[in-house]
């Protein structure tokens, strides 16, 4: 579960930090099995404690006091809780109210993360409050947060005029500033509409990246939760089968506990194309001991190592080389932008992985028993809850089919198919897919 360089919380959901990862080779990767994963984190026992002590930790012995001096250092534990479990009683909502009359007051994490937990946990009851601070923040995180949960909550045009005038006044260098770019395009533009108008799949299916390497494909619904899919193709252009011969797919999450857009901090992740600089293991308890694919978006990576080509070190980022990697049917779909803006906007650590997460507070969620992070895409993992070994694991298969290619690295493309609602499947792009391997797979590398 990862977000921004900074991001942590009381859940112990943190950002691996340097020198807590271990790169893998590929032989070591080659040779793990389901056998190796092993967890004390999803014993029963161990899963039903950290409930409990989170609820009475940081619900139980803080929100009661209400926001003052004494309770001040606990109230940022106390919202993550909250959003992390989606708590929602009379408690928590006053809580909430405290915290949002109380933001001129705050820090800015403080502040952030009561704006993202009325974001995920109250979706339009604090309208008025939120409108409020749209009008006094100076942060365009804050504001396009503001922003965000105003548009979804009163849905008008009236709303999104009103909104796009204030952005305007309030930043007048708002065209320089990569998050309210995003949002004033989210602003201005239908969202389902215009993902009507997504390209056809089998160009970008068919479509050659900088350099022989994999590709990972995590297909997604706008309404991120429900599960989105990963397939993945080798160098050859050519998708990994199953032994049977089917179609290699499995469930891939892109659901951020916050649901806030993919360019806003712990939001969901972003549309677009990401690198993939290898696979590594972590010790951060929630991710568990199954690797990790280290992914980066542009400006987190330099050119030289997002394209895997040591000649563009020391080329400075720009749109135009972002857009350059995808087929030209493409380069006109603005989401896709998502992961471009979101880097240049600091977004980092959108990590590919699996879960360690109990699944058991997400049990009425479309997404269930898939686990939501705070901005990485999350694969399924069943663990038994008496010895605690990995029962399931769609993040090793997933690692097992793109190793297949011989290699480490590569690229990883998030794109949301469509506006369904239900989960990614196969059928959804197979004609789609077999359509892009009946045809040359040979494009223009744009970045050479």
């Amino acid at each position: 579960m990862a977000g921004d360089p900074a991001v942590t919380s009381a859940t112990g959901a943190v950002i691996p930090p340097p020198g807590t990862t271990e790169t893998l080779s590929l032989d070591e990767l080659s040779t793990l099995t389901l056998a190796d994963l092993v967890t004390t984190r999803a014993l029963k026992a161990e899963r039903e404690k950290f409930l409990g002590r989170m609820k009475r930790e940081k619900i139980e012995s803080v929100l009661p006091a209400g926001l003052t001096s004494a309770t001040l250092d606990k109230w940022d534990d106390a919202l993550w809780v909250i959003k992390l479990l989606y708590l929602r009683n009379e408690m928590t909502s006053q809580a909430l109210a405290a915290s949002l009359a109380a933001y001129p007051q705050m820090d800015e994490a403080l502040q952030r993360v009561t704006l993202e937990t009325a974001y995920a946990v109250y979706g339009r009851e604090f309208t008025t409050d939120v409108l409020r601070i749209a009008e006094i923040t100076t942060s365009p995180k804050h504001f396009a947060m503001c922003a965000h949960y105003a548009n979804r909550a009163l849905d008008n045009a009236d709303c999104r005029t009103t909104l796009t005038d204030l952005m305007k006044l309030r930043f007048p260098d708002w065209s320089t500033t990569p998050i309210l770019v995003m949002l004033e395009h989210d602003l201005r533009v239908d969202a389902a509409t215009e993902i009507k108008s997504r390209p056809a799949m089998a160009d970008l299916f068919a479509h050659k990246l900088p350099g022989d390497t994999p590709v990972i494909f995590s297909l997604q619904r706008r309404n991120r939760e429900y599960p989105g899919m990963a397939l993945v193709r080798l160098p050859d252009g050519k998708f990994v089968r199953r032994p049977d011969g089917s179609i290699f797919a499995v469930s891939h999450l892109a659901f951020s506990q916050s649901n806030l857009p993919g360019y806003i901090t712990n939001g969901n992740t972003p549309e677009g194309l990401f690198t993939i600089v290898g696979l590594d293991r972590t010790k951060n308890l929630f991710i568990g001991k199954t690797p990790f694919f280290a992914t980066e978006v542009p400006f987190e990576a330099p050119l030289d190592r997002y394209f895997h080509n040591a000649t563009l070190k020391g080329q400075v980022w720009s749109l135009e080389w972002y857009l350059g990697a995808w087929p030209v049917s493409w380069r006109d779909y603005f989401p896709v932008r998502e992961a471009f803006y979101a880097g240049q906007a600091g977004r980092s650590e959108m990590l590919s992985h699996g879960t360690t997460i109990d699944p058991a507070p997400y049990r009425a969620k479309p997404y269930y028993p898939n686990t939501p992070s705070i901005g990485c895409l999350t694969a399924k993992e069943i663990w038994s809850p008496e010895d605690g070994h990995a029962l399931v694991s769609d993040q090793l298969s997933l690692i097992k089919a793109f190793i297949s290619s011989g290699m480490t690295y590569g690229y990883l493309i998030v794109v949301d198919l469509d506006s369904s609602r239900r989960p990614v499947v196969l059928e959804d792009v197979l004609m789609d897919l077999l359509a892009a391997e009946g045809r040359p797979h040979e494009t223009k590398d744009a970045t050479k």
